[in-house]
């Protein structure tokens, strides 16, 4: 597997987000392969640009019984596959979290 550079909504005109995965595709990783289907699976308060003739976007949401967040990423692909990992830390708090995760990587990057 090699690693690959991402990118966030945040690269895509959208400084600060609020976005969600809508409740009924919680918890299923989905692929992204238009505009359209983006607004189809989140709920946001600003749309990124994203340029699908040059990006795939992957998005998904966990929840968690307890203090869980996420602290980083890593995306790596090979001739078959993308795998996207996420790294998360708990804690002792009660708080139980619905986690976004998101990165968008350029087509040429992947089969």
């Amino acid at each position: 597997m090699i690693e690959v550079n991402y990118l966030q909504f945040s690269d895509f005109g959208c400084e600060i987000i609020n976005w969600s995965v809508k409740v009924q595709y919680i918890l299923d990783p989905l692929i992204i392969s238009s505009q359209t289907e983006l607004l189809e699976y989140i709920e946001t308060d600003c749309v990124p640009q994203i340029n699908y003739s040059v990006y795939t976007t992957i998005i998904g949401s966990r929840t968690f019984g307890t203090g869980t967040y996420l602290t980083s990423m890593k995306v790596e692909e090979n001739n078959t596959e993308i795998v996207l990992t996420i790294y998360l830390r708990t804690d002792e708090s009660a708080w139980a979290p619905t986690l976004n995760y998101h990165a968008m990587i350029e087509k040429s990057a992947h089969p």
